[in-house]
């Protein structure tokens, strides 16, 4: 709070100081500070487009790479592919184990 006290009285000097020529060209004064809205709101919303643009290139090559339209059909086909990978360890682990050969659990480089 204490800076915005200081943004405010340093604000209202300024105000005070130049209220002479600001009555005296009040078109002028209300054209510069509509202006300056206009460009701030030009310039964020450029930034903003730009990143939802972005956003949305992620969104369409997520759903090109996964081949499905929605991130609930992402999560049941990764759930499938864990349960079909898991049922494949269970295969090629069972004989081995009955051997008594132990797998590592490590990534294989192939």
């Amino acid at each position: 709070m204490g800076n915005l006290g200081v943004i405010l009285t340093v604000n209202l000097d300024w105000l005070q100081k130049n209220w002479d020529v600001l009555i005296s060209a009040p078109f002028a004064f209300v054209t510069c500070v509509v202006g300056s809205f206009v460009v701030a709101f030009a310039i964020v919303s450029y930034f903003k487009n730009s990143e939802i643009a972005i956003l949305e290139r992620r969104v369409t090559d997520y759903e090109s790479k996964l081949k499905v339209g929605s991130p609930d059909e992402a999560k049941s086909k990764v759930d499938r592919l864990e349960g079909e990978i898991a049922g494949v360890n269970r295969v090629l682990t069972s004989p081995l184990e009955n051997i008594g050969i132990r797998l590592s659990r490590t990534k294989s480089p192939i």
